[in-house]
């Protein structure tokens, strides 16, 4: 355990709630950093890194940080305003001419503000990119293709995609990639030396911790997220550990200056201070902590979302990609800074770990969020196994496939999702979109459930027959806030 002041009051009942949670949530490995605007003032490392080699967690063990990386993309570009390449509210279309959105007005007017806001009028639809090798200007392309679910402007609705598009804005106006962008300009100057834009970079360094999730109720190592997948790093690949990312909260404290409130400044305060304006409300039940009297009404910045937290102003965001959790946050009138890196995506137990200690922090009475979440969590899981138990009951017994298991094999493409392969293996079929795998079973009529293993994930495929009698499309269910997704075959 690294420190180098110890502000957190009772710091061994801290220590233990921290492994009281770890364990509750199965979290392997878990990092934690406290800033002032003065810099660090406490990290911690607690458990394993790699829990097969027993190998110990350490504030210099390096994890992905999922969408916490979306600050890092909205900063880059306020780097581009203070040099006025651009403005927030440059409309996307100015710099990428080649972006279209289904909606025509939102294609004519969206801005970088609305891109960064989450309130294009997309859902997330996170499966048309998801282990997807496919580059940044073919998913581009294919936006145009992606329906909408609100009207422009109308609500908050998060979104990866766009902040993909943001990266391109920096490409398209720097002609570097994001990557080199984000390195040269944001992670170098701040001397983030063990941040990583690719996981190879990762795997080489002495302490990267390994990815796990529970899976069926067992925790399970699981592959890294490849760096040939990664389009859409801008929203959420950067990887790092919580001794960089003290770095990096605490310049967000000293409004842009590096090192301390008379550092060198790297952005301006007040276009800084853009992308913790509240741009768009967030009425989200799915976030956890939303809809408690602690949490002030919550709303989106420009890579940040928004609230009070027992009527202190917080910034903050959580991360989530395959095997880690992160969490980061500041308040930038109370002078404070935490990030949380875990390895288990699964949990939300780095803000838990975060809330618990600006509770210290401030000197008030802890709020119970663990078990709070752990209802929620518990919930989840009652209504994910109600929809398999109604998916079961709704099944037709005595049916049949309508064709020769061969007659569904073949190619099947959605101008916005790209395109999935039916192949016939051992007798059965199995699906293959972007990288994933889908071992299919009849359900009944022309319906099959699809599954994959790695993520424990069921989902249902429905084809249908052209006028020739031939299967000629799949319908899938990829998006939650929407009808089936038609796929033609080829």
């Amino acid at each position: 355990m690294i420190q180098t002041e110890y502000p957190i009051p009772n710091n061994e009942t801290f220590n233990v709630f921290v492994n009281k949670e770890m364990a509750r949530w199965n979290v392997p490995g878990l990092t934690v950093a406290v800033v002032n605007r003065a810099g660090l003032v406490f990290a911690g490392g607690y458990g394993l890194r790699d829990a097969e080699g027993h190998l110990p967690a350490s504030p210099r063990t390096v994890f992905a940080i999922g969408s916490c990386t979306k600050a890092f993309t909205s900063f880059g570009l306020g780097l581009l305003v203070d040099e006025r390449k651009l403005t927030w509210d440059t409309p996307v279309r100015d710099v990428l001419p080649e972006f279209r959105l289904q909606d025509e007005f939102a294609s004519d007017h969206a801005t970088i503000r609305d891109i960064l806001s989450h309130r294009t009028g997309l859902p997330r639809h996170d499966l048309a990119w998801f282990k997807s090798a496919d580059t940044r200007k073919e998913i581009l392309a294919r936006l145009a293709h992606l329906q909408p679910t609100r009207e422009f402007r109308a609500e908050y609705q998060y979104q990866n995609i766009m902040f993909m598009v943001a990266g391109l804005i920096i490409e398209r106006i720097t002609g570097q990639s994001w990557e080199d962008f984000t390195q040269t300009r944001i992670l170098n100057p701040l001397g983030m030396s063990q941040s990583f834009l690719n996981t190879a970079d990762v795997l080489r360094q002495a302490e990267a911790a390994l990815p796990y999730q529970v899976i069926r109720e067992q925790l399970t190592r699981i592959p890294f997220y490849a760096d040939g997948e990664t389009a859409l790093g801008p929203a959420g690949h950067i990887q790092s550990n919580v001794l960089d990312m003290a770095r990096w909260l605490t310049l967000q404290l000293n409004d842009g200056a590096m090192g301390g409130a008379d550092g060198q400044r790297l952005i301006q305060p007040n276009t800084l201070k853009e992308t913790r304006k509240p741009h768009m409300p967030v009425n989200d039940p799915k976030v956890w902590a939303y809809g408690y009297e602690e949490m002030g009404h919550a709303s989106y910045g420009l890579g940040w979302r928004l609230n009070t937290y027992r009527g202190k102003w917080l910034a903050q965001h959580s991360g989530a990609i395959d095997g880690f959790g992160a969490h980061a946050s500041f308040m930038p009138n109370a002078g404070w800074g935490i990030v949380a890196l875990g390895n288990n995506n699964s949990t939300n137990l780095p803000s838990i770990v975060a809330y618990n200690l600006y509770d210290r922090l401030l000197g008030l009475d802890e709020i119970p969020w663990s078990e709070r979440f752990f209802q929620k969590f518990m919930a989840e899981k009652a209504q994910e196994q109600a929809e398999k138990d109604a998916l079961a009951a709704g099944k037709k017994p005595g049916t049949q496939p309508s064709h020769p298991l061969a007659a569904y094999a073949g190619r099947y493409t959605n101008a916005g999702y790209g395109d999935v392969t039916l192949e016939l293996r051992d007798d059965g079929l199995y699906m293959l979109y972007n990288t994933l795998g889908w071992s299919l079973a009849h359900h009944h009529f022309d319906t099959f459930t699809a599954y994959n293993q790695l993520f424990d994930d069921t989902r249902l495929v429905t084809f249908s027959a052209g006028p020739d009698g031939a299967i000629s499309q799949a319908a899938i269910k990829l998006e939650p806030n929407m009808a089936e997704i038609e796929f033609a075959k080829f």
